[in-house]
């Protein structure tokens, strides 16, 4: 819980940008604040409670504590899909190829109120990044899970994916990153020839 109101003044805990136009680093050469007694005029430290002279009390300051209502990460934001494209990513350095799906969304805050998002399939890698490329493929599509780039983007040129209506993103630095989807009807399962072996 933020009692200290610091997200409202610093913004999200997760933000490149934390606190960078709001905290503020003192030179030290100001003079430390005081508090005057009231009854005999003695300066007093400001945070004491009674007057080092004369003992009066000084009245105490009552603090009303609120929990911030702001979100301590930075929220995901949805935005609209105007246009999807599918291409072949070449892996660098000898890395194996991917597929880059580039989404085009109608954003009012980006020049010409556009902004391009992207995500990549790596659906002939292994081990974890394969099955995040499996789990996207059931998401958009009713097809047999591709095992090449070759594969998948076949199944894109038959129509075989779902259309995105609407992404949601969360930026992480300078990047963006897919973490939900609204997706149009996935298309029915067909028979799609993947094998150049086929006999017919």
């Amino acid at each position: 819980m933020d009692y200290g109101e610091n997200i409202s003044r610093h913004g999200p805990i997760d933000s490149d940008e934390y606190g960078m136009d709001t905290i503020k680093v003192g030179s030290g050469s100001g003079e430390a604040p005081k508090r005057v007694c009231p009854r005999c005029l003695e300066i007093n430290h400001a945070a004491a409670r009674e007057c080092i002279r004369c003992f009066k009390e000084f009245p105490r300051k009552e603090i009303t504590f609120v929990a911030a209502r702001d979100f301590i990460l930075s929220e995901p934001e949805w935005l609209d899909v105007v246009s999807t494209t599918y291409t072949r990513h070449a892996g660098k350095g000898g890395k194996t190829d991917s597929v880059r799906v580039t989404y085009k969304c109608s954003d009012d805050r980006q020049v010409m109120g556009v902004r391009y998002v992207s995500e990549w399939i790596c659906i002939e890698h292994v081990g974890f990044a394969r099955q995040q490329a499996h789990r996207w493929f059931a998401k958009v599509s009713n097809q047999q899970i591709p095992d090449s780039v070759d594969e998948l983007l076949e199944i894109v040129h038959e129509l075989g994916v779902a259309e995105p209506k609407r992404i949601s993103v969360k930026k992480e630095g300078k990047y963006d990153r897919i973490v939900d989807r609204e997706l149009g009807e996935k298309p029915e399962k067909s028979f799609l020839t993947l094998d150049d072996d086929c006999p017919f």
